[in-house]
């Protein structure tokens, strides 16, 4: 994001060489780079509806840098892969298999219920520019902005995940719009009016009120979400058996994708089954993966058994390390209690309850 907001000064300003090193770097930090080149094609477009004049050094000094991105990224040629994964297999064309909660539908009441000051309020700037920009002079970032913060809502609506994206340029869109407007404010005689008014004051103070509750709530929410999540030391007593009892480079099967960051935080000498969305497993080896997913997914003792969970191990991912979190796997790690393993050879059980 912070990216996108200086290409979009860049933009303005109309500094267009600066392209190259901004979207080289960004390339190199980040593969939603197809964003920027998005955002410069919109540019464009606004530049042509706007001006009458269509200009192509943004777009050529774009490609250019994130050709450049591309070429000197210290995992070339593997990263084409990895883009190709992530951009068209996931992002756009999603095979039909569990993915990150972030992929999935945000749905339109939720967005609604969640967002309903900003959308408001993007929803007013948006009616005023619609309605000034045929008398009105515009810049053209002004619609370059309008347009990315519209495809980011309808993305938004299909995967929950673009909603960062969305709040931000929404905000930046509205305030732009409406900053003419403020400016042309007289403060004292609105504190006049507040003063003599008595309505208009009561209705002031309802409306900060709304403003100030509705925003306790939702920061109240944020730091519960953010509280109940995983913490950064929750895997480091399992982390560091595994980097003493275990040898460099051998695998851990780890039932969940998001286990493998505080995993490989204390622990580099190991490597793990899913560390990138599923999706990279199933596209890898879709036999590998339907093993991987039953552990993950299925009901153990009812659709495996533990010689079942034994073999999958052992014999298809040749790891003897079966890493279960004790909240998201309770389920695997009391199946694994309770059944008789005394024919079975498992390795030492390893117990952290944090």
């Amino acid at each position: 994001i912070i990216f996108l907001l200086s290409i979009i000064i860049i933009l303005a300003k109309k500094h267009f060489l600066w392209l190259i090193p901004a979207a080289f770097f960004y390339t190199l930090a980040y593969n939603g780079f197809p964003l920027m080149l998005v955002l410069v094609s919109f540019y464009t477009i606004s530049f042509l509806v706007i001006e009458k004049k269509f200009i192509l050094k943004p777009l050529l000094y774009t490609m250019t840098g994130i050709t450049l991105g591309i070429l000197i990224h210290p995992n070339f040629p593997h990263n084409l892969y990895f883009y190709w994964v992530h951009i068209v297999g996931i992002a756009l064309f999603p095979v039909d298999i569990p993915l990150g909660q972030g992929w999935y539908n945000y749905g339109i009441l939720k967005f609604l219920q969640e967002n309903w000051f900003i959308f408001s309020y993007y929803i007013l700037g948006a009616v005023v520019f619609l309605r000034s920009i045929k008398d009105k002079y515009f810049h053209p970032i002004y619609l370059t902005i309008f347009l990315l913060s519209v495809l980011f809502f309808v993305a938004t609506l299909r995967s929950g995940i673009f909603v960062f994206y969305w709040v931000i340029f929404s905000v930046v869109f509205s305030s732009i719009i409406f900053k003419p407007y403020l400016q042309k404010i007289r403060w004292s005689q609105l504190l006049s009016v507040v003063k003599k008014e008595w309505l208009f004051s009561v209705s002031l103070i309802v409306f900060a009120s709304i403003v100030f509750m509705a925003a306790l709530f939702s920061h109240k929410d944020s730091r519960d979400y953010l509280s109940s999540g995983q913490g950064v030391y929750d895997y480091k007593n399992a982390s560091n058996w595994l980097a003493l009892n275990s040898c460099d480079e051998e695998k851990v099967f780890n039932p969940s994708f998001d286990q493998m960051p505080g995993l490989f935080y204390w622990n580099q000498k190991n490597y793990y089954v899913v560390g990138l969305d599923p999706t990279f497993l199933y596209r890898h080896d879709k036999n590998l993966y339907w093993q991987w997913h039953k552990v993950a997914y299925d009901s153990p003792g009812q659709d495996f058994s533990l010689k079942d969970l034994h073999d999958i191990l052992l014999n298809d991912f040749d790891t003897p390390y079966l890493f279960a979190d004790t909240v998201q796997q309770a389920d695997l790690i009391e199946f694994i209690d309770t059944e008789d393993s005394s024919q079975i050879s498992f390795i030492k059980k390893y117990t952290d309850d944090f």
